[in-house]
C-alpha cells in the first residue's frame, strides 16, 4: 500500500461511517434493558424503537442441509440532532455516524455510549470485532463518466474487459491484512441499485471496513479506532487520482 499522505478535505464523499462491536450472544439485552441504557445516555437521544428482523438459517452437515427460520430483534436509538444513532442486537452495537468531518469530533460520543452500554452490560468481557467502515458514494457530474480520471485505473480495469457499455455491475472485495491485530476489508465498484437495467448513475463506491481479526477485551475504543483511521485514509489516497481530489477541494495546512 503506498502511503500518499493523509489529506483533509472541504467535501467528502462519505454517506456512512460506522463503528461497530461484535460480541457472543447475550439475552440480557431485551426491551427493557434498552429502554434504561436510552435514559442513562441522557438528553442527546430522542427515541428507543424495535423492529424484527425475518430470516433463515441454512446449516450443511456434511450429509443433510437443514434450513430453519430465524427472528432478530434490533433496537434503534436516535440523537436528538440526527446526526447519529446507535444499533444494537444480542450479538453487536454499532453507531452509524451521517454527518462526518473527523474522527476526533466524534469521539466523545463514541466514547460516551460505548461506556455506558459495556457499564450497563458488563457481563460482556470480550469483543470478538471492533470495526470501523467508512463508506464513500463518489458521484460525478460528467455526462459520461471515465472512471479512471477519478478512480485509480487499477480499480477500473474491470471495465476494459468487455466493454465498458455493457457492464451492470462491477463489485470488487480485497481483504488486507496489516498486522495481527488489524486487516482491512475493501469493496470497490459500481453496484447499480436499477441492476439489471443499464447503468444510470455515475457512481463508484469505495466502501472500506478496518477490523480486529482476532477477539479483544473490552476496552476504551478511541485510540485503536484513531490508528484504523489513519490506515484507512491511506487506503483512500491510494483509491483516487488529483481530479477528484481537485473536486473535494484540499485543505492546505
Amino acid at each position: 500500500m503506498a502511503d500518499t499522505g493523509k489529506k483533509k478535505y472541504k467535501n467528502n464523499y462519505l454517506t456512512q461511517v460506522i463503528c461497530q462491536f461484535v460480541f457472543d450472544e447475550n439475552e440480557l439485552i431485551n426491551d427493557k434493558s434498552l429502554k434504561e441504557y436510552r435514559e442513562r445516555l441522557g438528553d442527546g437521544y430522542a427515541s428507543l424503537s424495535s423492529i424484527v428482523q425475518q430470516g433463515i438459517i441454512i446449516e450443511d452437515n456434511g450429509s443433510d442441509i437443514t434450513t430453519e427460520k430465524d427472528q432478530t430483534t434490533v433496537w434503534e436509538i436516535l440523537s436528538s440532532d440526527n446526526n447519529h444513532k446507535i444499533t444494537i442486537n444480542q450479538q453487536s452495537f454499532a453507531i452509524t455516524f451521517t454527518s462526518y468531518t473527523k474522527l476526533r469530533d466524534l469521539a466523545g460520543i463514541i466514547e460516551h455510549a460505548h461506556g455506558v452500554f459495556f457499564e450497563q452490560f458488563n457481563t460482556i468481557q470480550t469483543i470478538n470485532r471492533l470495526g470501523l467502515r467508512y463508506i464513500n458514494q463518489i458521484r460525478v457530474d460528467d455526462t459520461e463518466v471515465d472512471w479512471s480520471r477519478y478512480i485509480a485505473p487499477e480499480l477500473t480495469a474491470s471495465f476494459n474487459f468487455e466493454g465498458a457499455e455493457k457492464v451492470r455491475r462491477s463489485m470488487h472485495t480485497m481483504i488486507f491484512v496489516e498486522s495481527e491485530d488489524l486487516a482491512v476489508n475493501f469493496n470497490y465498484g459500481i453496484y447499480n441499485r436499477y441492476f439489471p437495467a443499464p447503468i444510470t448513475e455515475n457512481e463508484f463506491i469505495i466502501d472500506l471496513d478496518a477490523y480486529t481479526p482476532f477477539s479483544i477485551k473490552v476496552e476504551n475504543p478511541v485510540e485503536r479506532l484513531k490508528e484504523f483511521s489513519k490506515v484507512l485514509a491511506i487506503y483512500f489516497e491510494s483509491s483516487i487520482t488529483d481530479a477528484l481530489r481537485e473536486n473535494m477541494e484540499v485543505i492546505d495546512e
